[in-house]
C-alpha cells in the first residue's frame, strides 16, 4: 500500500480560477525537466477537451524545472507542487493524487507530447464502458514518429506480471480516480514499473481497455542501465509475490530466463562483459530457451532501430 504523501514544500496555483470539480485531472511528475516541460504543457493546454486541470509535481529537481514551470503560461487551471526531497515518480504521482479533483485521472511524463484529441477520445471511450472498464490506455508514437502499438492478449494480467511485453506506459493511461484511491494509489517505494503495478491492481477491479490509436508521442530514447532495471523488476516481483506464486512454475522460469537474457544483451551494449556473463548464467539456469531468445531478440531490435525507415509494428502478446 502507498503511504500518505508528504506535504509539498511549495505550492502555487496558476491559470484561471479552478472550479470546485473537473472531469479530468492530468498528473505530471517532473524531474530535471526544464528543457522539455514547456512543450509538454503546451500540448496539454492545446487539448480539444476543456474540462480538466493539470497538477505538476517538481520532484526536487536540481535544475530550473520549478522556475520554468512557474514561468510557463497556463490557460487552464494548473496546480504546481514542489517536493522537498526527491522520492521518485510513484510518490510524486501520489502527491498529485491527493490534490486531484477530477473524476478521471490522466497521466503525463515531462517529455511527452499529447495530440490535441487525446483526452477527448480516451475520456469518451472510458465513460462509454463504465462500469465494466476501470481504465483504458492507448498506443503512442516514439520520438522519431514510429508507431508503438500492441495487441493485448486474453491473459493480460499474467503478461504484465511476467513482463512478456512492455505494453504499458503511464502516459497512455486514463482511469477512474475513486478506483485508484481505493487501491491506495501507486505502490510506495517502487521507482520503476509503478505504472505496470497500478494496472495489475486495476485489473483486479475491472477491465482495462486498449485503444490501438496513437494519441501521443513518447520519448523512448532514455535507457536505464541493466542493474537498475534488475533492481526495479525484483522490487516489482516482491510486491506481487503472491500473484506470481499462483502462476505455473514454467511461466515464472521463462519470465526469469527472458529477463536475464534481455539484461545480458543490455550489459553487452554497455561494455560490461562480466555482468553480461552473470546474467547469461542466471538466465540459462532458469530457462535456457527463453534466455537465448530474449538475448537475440533484444540485439536484433537494437540493430533494426538504427536502420532508416524501420517501424515497430503490432506485436502479439504471448498467451502461454
Amino acid at each position: 500500500m502507498a503511504t500518505p504523501p508528504r506535504a509539498p514544500a511549495q505550492r502555487e496555483r496558476r491559470g484561471p480560477p479552478a472550479p470546485a470539480a473537473v472531469a479530468v485531472s492530468v498528473i505530471l511528475p517532473a524531474y530535471r525537466a526544464a528543457a522539455t516541460l514547456p512543450a509538454t504543457l503546451a500540448s496539454l493546454f492545446a487539448q480539444t477537451f476543456a474540462d480538466f486541470e493539470v497538477i505538476v509535481v517538481d520532484d526536487a529537481s536540481p535544475d530550473h524545472t520549478w522556475e520554468v514551470l512557474l514561468a510557463t503560461p497556463a490557460p487552464r487551471p494548473l496546480l504546481a507542487l514542489r517536493s522537498a526531497h526527491n522520492q521518485g515518480p510513484a510518490a510524486a504521482r501520489n502527491l498529485a493524487l491527493a490534490h486531484a479533483r477530477g473524476q478521471v485521472l490522466a497521466f503525463a511524463d515531462a517529455d511527452d507530447v499529447f495530440y490535441p484529441d487525446k483526452l477527448a477520445r480516451q475520456y469518451a471511450a472510458l465513460c462509454a464502458r463504465r462500469p465494466a472498464a476501470v481504465a483504458n490506455f492507448c498506443a503512442a508514437h516514439d520520438e522519431q514518429g514510429r508507431l508503438q502499438t500492441r495487441q493485448v492478449g486474453t491473459r493480460f494480467a499474467d503478461d504484465l506480471l511476467l513482463f512478456r511485453q512492455d505494453i504499458i506506459s503511464t502516459s497512455g493511461l486514463l482511469c477512474w480516480r475513486d478506483t485508484v484511491q481505493a487501491l491506495g494509489g501507486f505502490p510506495h517505494g517502487l521507482r520503476a514499473k509503478e505504472d505496470v503495478a497500478l494496472v495489475v491492481r486495476l485489473l483486479q477491479h475491472g477491465a482495462v481497455d486498449y485503444l490501438p490509436q496513437s494519441l501521443y508521442r513518447k520519448n523512448f530514447s532514455g535507457r536505464r542501465r541493466a542493474q537498475v532495471i534488475l533492481a526495479g523488476v525484483e522490487a516489482f516481483w516482491r510486491t506481487f509475490a503472491a500473484e506470481l506464486q499462483a502462476l505455473p512454475d514454467r511461466h515464472r522460469a521463462r519470465a526469469q530466463g527472458a529477463l536475464y537474457g534481455r539484461l545480458a544483451g543490455l550489459a553487452l551494449t554497455e561494455g560490461e562483459a562480466a555482468a553480461c556473463w552473470t546474467y547469461l548464467t542466471r538466465g540459462c539456469r532458469a530457462s535456457p530457451g527463453a534466455c537465448a531468445g530474449a538475448l537475440l531478440g533484444g540485439l536484433g531490435r537494437s540493430v533494426r532501430r538504427h536502420r532508416p525507415g524501420w517501424t515497430a509494428g503490432p506485436a502479439r502478446v504471448p498467451e502461454s
